[in-house]
């Protein structure tokens, strides 16, 4: 009648070879404020820009945007 379903499973072919079973280092620029690791520069601006900066994307100090220059170790009064 039907064939067994488990009869059309491939046999194992052994071990992978070595290079696909070691961890590489993600490649790219790492932004220094969440971690992200983004594919080149130009991505990681984007990221800065949209992710991180208010107002003008020019100035150093606006980085933080004011909800993550909350602390959260604050004790806040209820």
């Amino acid at each position: 009648m039907g064939s067994d379903p488990g009869t059309d499973i491939p046999q194992d072919q052994g071990f992978l070879p070595k290079e696909n079973l070691e961890h590489k280092k993600p490649s790219g620029e790492r932004c220094s404020i969440c971690g992200l690791v983004a594919r080149n520069n130009i991505e990681l601006d984007d990221h800065i820009k949209h992710a991180h900066r208010q107002g003008d994307s020019n100035n150093s100090d606006d980085v933080y945007s004011n909800e993550q220059k909350i602390d959260p170790f604050v004790k806040t009064e209820d």
